[in-house]
């Protein structure tokens, strides 16, 4: 059937000559990517980062407005947003007032003294400039009472994706250290110039880099939520952790007393020991390289550049670095997401696809609700409190009526990197003080997460899905296409997030959101099994020759891809159900825009760390890894043994 006998948006493309039951990746995506080429200012393109793109430019578009108008005619956060775009976009001009910033700070560290409650200090003074650089501690919704907010202590992040890039032996990974020192030498080299001296030589740097990596856990260890619970009333964490923790929790203004939750205990010990050990010049010149290279590119043009050349070009491929103005823009809708979140739903969100949206949501959970109910592998009692745990799943969409106030801040027009040090304090400040809070399952968003966000989310501890306003549009939700299409395209991404609340760790949360298994022994087995066979999939799949899938690490996206897809082909099924040939059509709709969803273009550097770093399998698994699981893929396209996709019946994965 081709596209003609379809009722598809114009910007679909299929490519006829292509056997979907080969590759229904290349069948949905190929003729896009081909008509798509990737922009050298980015390292992966795809129907994502197109929309991205879009939104970015409006974003933009909204900054210049704000920038010709007179300073009266704006709101103070409008204001404010101007000042430290301003000072971004010139900051090769304001570079010596950026500079005396950072010396500044460089002499806190020099000058702090490292006894115990020394160190607790400085390292409490870092952690408000951004620095995570031997653990990390941050608020976050305890698991087990999720009516509160806990202290949180967390491994360190590390400068390059994750700890394969320190620790494999794979000729690609020693490539990438090597040129990893060489941008420290240069970035050494350029900061000499500028009279900045840093004391802590490349190969140290690397060196202890590598050691935080070898005690960190691997990704997919990391996803296990009980070994990763690991609660400690405040005695406890004093006994357990050598650290002045009453030092560090003032320094930080926390209230010591609090429980606190470490995700890796032994990670945390080993991490203390070395802290002890460590010369002091060392761990000084360690702190000032976190912070000049956490800050560098606000410094001047050169130093943006000399940083891309590493993070960009090697780290992941891209050619050319966006455009100044482009960048500054990026940036200031991240200082200032909400500021800039309330004019964009303003201008580019429609109220009525609000509601769409939430009536979707409500035919998707319906029909999910119905599987739950003829799960063959769950006992009656389990499938009952499956369904309840799906009716206390709320759908946020759009926006919600909860934004930051940034009227503390203090913008100041010559010095982008204090600008850019108060954003990141503002922001520590605005995370701990969640602490002592009560959730609200209403409120979505962060700096990461805003309702300008290009893609959606789930939150099983407060139970709630989220669908920012930027997401919900084309070619995620087109009003001009039929229903099938927006159930592909869309509808299968609500119910990939509300499976998401049933994954492999989503289903260890019960009905009210708390960490606490449900699902009986055998169960639990049945869905292990059942998980093992995607496992297994996955590890067989090379985004690139030499570097393979990690289905452990992948499988919650991939619970989540299969889950939402069956769901939406039960929907369609059921709107349809009188006329077959509808049907057909409409269920090849919804194959062809869940696979066109996937369309892209990357970069092998791209590629390489998101099946290191990432928990998202590639887009080609995505589509041909989870569309030969489905029955209706069989029957709509005609699949006969000995296609590509082919799985024998026994072998096609079902959970939910």
């Amino acid at each position: 059937m081709s596209k003609t006998t379809l009722d598809l948006p114009d910007y679909v493309k299929l490519n006829d000559r292509i056997r979907p039951q080969d590759d229904f990746y290349a069948y949905a995506c190929h003729q896009w990517c081909q008509d798509n080429p990737m922009p050298a200012t980015h390292s992966r393109w795809g129907l994502f980062t197109t929309l991205r793109n879009r939104v970015e430019d409006q974003v933009e578009a909204i900054l210049n407005e704000w920038l010709k108008a007179a300073p009266d005619t704006l709101e103070p956060e409008q204001r404010q947003a101007v000042a430290y775009y301003q000072a971004l976009i010139g900051k090769d001009s304001c570079q010596d007032a950026s500079l005396a910033t950072l010396r500044g700070r460089i002499d806190m560290v020099t000058g702090a003294k490292l006894d115990k409650a020394g160190l607790a200090a400085l390292l409490a003074q870092t952690r408000d400039w951004g620095l995570d650089a031997f653990f990390d501690t941050y608020a976050e919704l305890d698991s087990k009472n999720n009516k509160r907010y806990c202290l949180t202590i967390d491994a360190a992040n590390l400068d390059l994706p994750n700890r394969d890039y320190y620790l494999s032996r794979q000729a690609r990974m020693k490539k990438i250290r090597q040129a990893y020192l060489d941008f420290l030498r240069r970035l050494s080299a350029e900061l000499a110039e500028l009279g900045l001296k840093l004391p802590l030589p490349a190969e140290s740097v690397l060196e202890i880099e590598t050691f935080l990596a070898g005690v960190s856990w691997p990704l997919h260890k990391e996803r296990d939520l009980e070994k990763t619970y690991n609660l400690y009333n405040w005695s406890e964490l004093v006994g357990k952790f050598d650290f002045d923790w009453p030092a560090y929790c003032e320094a930080v203004g926390i209230k010591s007393g609090c429980d606190v939750i470490v995700t890796q205990p032994d990670c945390l010990e080993k991490t203390l020991a070395y802290l002890t050990e460590l010369p002091a010049e060392r761990l000084r010149g360690y702190l000032i390289h976190k912070l000049v290279l956490g800050f560098a590119g606000v410094i001047n043009e050169r130093l943006a550049e000399l940083c891309f050349d590493f993070f960009g070009r090697i780290l992941s491929g891209t050619e050319e670095m966006k455009p100044p103005a482009k960048r500054t823009a990026d940036s200031t809708n991240q200082a200032f997401c909400d500021t800039l979140g309330r004019a964009y739903v303003s201008r580019h969100f429609q109220a009525g696809h609000k509601q769409q949206v939430e009536d979707m949501a409500g035919q998707v959970a319906a029909a999910f609700r119905k599987r739950l109910g003829e799960n063959a592998w769950m006992s009656a009692p389990s499938r009952l409190y499956a369904q309840e745990k799906l009716d206390e799943i709320i759908i946020n969409a759009g926006y919600s009526d909860f934004w930051s106030d940034y009227s503390e801040l203090k913008m100041t027009a010559g010095n982008p990197l204090a600008n850019a040090l108060q954003i990141v304090a503002y922001n520590v400040r605005k995370n701990l003080d969640l602490l002592g809070n009560r959730p609200d399952r209403r409120r979505f968003g962060s700096i990461v997460e805003n309702v300008q966000t290009v893609n959606a989310w789930t939150n099983p501890i407060l139970l709630n899905t989220n669908y920012p306003a930027a997401f919900l549009q084309p070619p995620f939700f087109d009003r001009k296409a039929s229903r099938a299409y927006n159930l592909g395209a869309l509808g299968s991404v609500i119910g990939h997030e509300l499976t998401h609340n049933f994954d492999d760790q989503g289903s260890r949360y019960d009905r009210d959101g708390h960490l606490s298994p449900w699902l009986n022994r055998e169960e639990r087995r049945a869905f292990k099994k059942a998980a093992d066979k995607l496992v297994k999939l996955a590890d067989q799949h090379h985004p690139v020759p030499d570097v393979r899938m990690k289905g452990k690490q992948t499988i919650g996206e991939l619970i989540a891809d299969l889950g939402g897809l069956e769901i939406v082909l039960d929907v369609v099924k059921e709107v349809f159900r009188d006329d077959k040939e509808e049907r057909q059509r409409a269920l090849r709709e919804v194959f062809i825009a869940y696979g066109f969803r996937w369309a892209a273009n990357e970069t092998n550097e791209t590629k390489v760390m998101l099946a290191k770093a990432g928990v998202h399998p590639d887009n080609p698994f995505r589509v041909n890894g989870i569309v030969r699981h489905c029955d209706d893929f069989y029957e709509v396209f005609d699949v006969q043994e000995g296609d590509n996709l082919y799985l024998k019946p026994e072998d096609r994965v079902r959970i939910w």
